[in-house]
């Protein structure tokens, strides 16, 4: 097998061509993807994952196909909440502090 060797250009071309797979969606995809993955690694403090799969087919002696596909793994937010709870009243929950006086008419 011969040795490939990327020459002067061959990088602008392979970047203008994943631009214009899908008419540039590939690349929104990938730039929504990325800001979504820097937003959610920040917040979370947990990595996230951008994987750009390209699908190349033959579709003539002369010419080739390309499709691509981005799929984002980002860290999701555990819901979470705070309650009080009573022992007196078996552990059950809820909002108010168990034992903090009402105000008059607050009921």
């Amino acid at each position: 097998m011969e040795t490939n060797h990327i020459l002067p250009g061959h990088v602008e071309s392979m970047i203008e061509a994943l631009k214009a797979i899908g008419k540039g969606s590939l690349a929104e995809q990938i730039a929504v993807g990325m800001q979504d993955a820097v937003k959610a690694t920040a917040i979370e403090g947990k990595k996230s994952t951008i994987t750009i799969k390209l699908d190349i087919s033959k579709q003539s002696d002369e010419m080739v196909g390309l499709t691509g596909e981005c799929i984002v793994k980002i860290p999701k937010p555990k819901p979470t909440s705070s309650f009080f709870f009573d022992p007196m009243k078996n552990y059950a929950i809820g909002r108010n502090k168990p034992n903090q006086q009402m105000l008059p008419n607050m009921e």
